[in-house]
């Protein structure tokens, strides 16, 4: 099958192109994904400052541009066949100083995505953070738990065992992110509601780590996203148990979780403001087509932006009553297919980078067909985590699992070729589990 692509000099370019290739590697360029529709002036523009021109693919393109003229302008590319490449296209950013430094951010309820926060580095190795994140984590999960189970039976919300449960959540990614990363992809409880509120937690740590907020702002977010969905447990087991999809009907009632939680939050009392915020507003989309409010754009606070997508992806890489999970690749596919219309694109963007495109503990497919497990990032080249080797090109078990930093440039022992990480797995494959390689 063949597609028809024009190439289009930067100039000529208009929102609702869809931009299959570039004029230079993808990877020199800070464009996450190989193939992007133009949503906005700001993508013409980056465009600009990085290519003299591109590959517009007809099919996927808009049909509000007026191709005609653009064939006429232009002269059509030679056809091509669809692309088999699989690797996003990022470029690292530059690295940041080592050195902590607390920066004042704007108002964290209705400001942009920061451009410069605060800078926190890592703090030793994963495998020195992992044990003691380890504890932490069953320990979350354990107050988890007993949160919800108390407010399932008509109780009200214990904010100091909540407070408990996220704030040695928060130090450990202060410390270093990767380790609790890891051990959200080790979870094994069947649980989805407590194991959600406990990994939500951590990715919207993570996250507002990495853009830079102030400490007591990533505490929020921690806190706020493990209480998201306490409003569920005053809801009838049926829906949130149901295997299939929710009637419309089923929809409504599903939905109200989110005034049971901030009503449960306020008649507790002594809640941080932005922690409620976060709560109320974390099923707000970016165009304003999420509820409860329909609020769109900055009037949704950044901790609610946080809380959107740190939820939907824990939701879709989890295995739920109703869906099995998908790949951490995969869901973040499908969330920069969002970008720009339920999610604001640069906070898309963000998420992204902080948890890298492998986050540890997915499986991938290198390009000698050897599949590894990802132990950790490199937090200057995220297409080149650290990886132990579990399976060989014929995928038979290997004897030994030796642990490879892909940025060292190591070479396949097989093809003799540098590895890279060619694609990213679903959790589960062959047979795979990958806390047993945990270090």
């Amino acid at each position: 099958m063949s597609r028809e692509e024009l190439q289009v000099a930067v100039k000529d370019l208009e929102i609702g192109m869809y931009v299959s290739r570039l004029d230079r590697p993808w990877l020199e360029t800070p464009f996450l994904f190989q193939g992007f529709p133009i949503q906005e002036q700001e993508d013409i523009l980056q465009l600009q400052r990085h290519c003299r021109h591109v590959f517009v693919d007809v099919a996927q393109t808009d049909g509000a541009v007026d191709l005609e003229t653009l064939r006429q302008r232009t002269g059509k590319a030679k056809n091509e066949g669809e692309s088999t490449l699989s690797l996003p296209a990022y470029r690292p950013a530059r690295p940041k100083p080592n050195k902590n430094q607390d920066v004042r951010a704007r108002s964290a309820s209705r400001d942009k995505v920061p451009d410069k926060g605060a800078v926190y580095a890592d703090i030793g190795q994963v495998r020195h953070e992992i044990a003691r994140a380890r504890q932490k984590h069953e320990k979350a999960s354990v107050l988890v738990k007993e949160i919800m189970d108390n407010l399932t039976s008509g109780g009200k919300l214990d904010v100091k065992a909540a407070q408990a449960a996220a704030q040695p959540i928060v130090k450990s990614v202060m410390r270093n992110q990767s380790a609790m990363a890891w051990l959200v992809r080790m979870r094994q409880t069947s649980d989805y509601l407590y194991n959600h509120s406990v990994s939500s937690a951590i990715w919207a740590t993570v996250f507002a780590r990495h853009i830079g907020l102030p400490k007591e702002t990533i505490e929020a977010a921690g806190l706020g996203a493990m209480l998201l969905d306490i409003g569920k447990t005053r809801l009838p087991s049926q829906i949130l148990d149901k295997p299939g999809p929710l009637t419309d009907a089923e929809m409504a009632i599903a939905r109200t979780h989110v005034e049971y939680s901030v009503e449960i939050l306020e008649e507790s009392g002594g809640v941080d403001p932005q922690v409620v915020a976060m709560v109320r507003t974390h099923h707000e989309r970016h165009d304003g087509s999420g509820y409860p409010q329909g609020l769109a754009g900055q009037d949704i606070p950044i901790l609610g932006r946080i809380a959107g997508i740190v939820d939907y992806y824990d939701a879709v890489t989890s295995k739920r009553p109703y869906a099995d999970a998908v790949s951490s690749y995969d869901c973040l596919r499908s969330l920069n297919k969002m970008a720009g219309n339920a999610y604001q694109a640069a906070m898309v963007e963000q998420f992204i980078q902080s948890i890298g495109f492998f986050p540890p503990g997915t499986l991938v497919q290198l390009n000698d067909r050897s599949v590894a497990v990802v132990v950790a990032q490199n937090r200057r080249h995220r297409l080149k985590p650290e990886i132990i080797l579990v399976l060989d090109p014929e995928h038979n078990r290997r004897r030994d699992f030796p642990l490879i930093d892909l940025q060292m440039q190591v070479k396949s022992r097989y093809t003799n070729e540098e590895l890279y990480i060619d694609k990213g797995l679903e959790p589960g494959s062959f047979g795979i589990d990958p806390s047993e390689f945990f270090l």
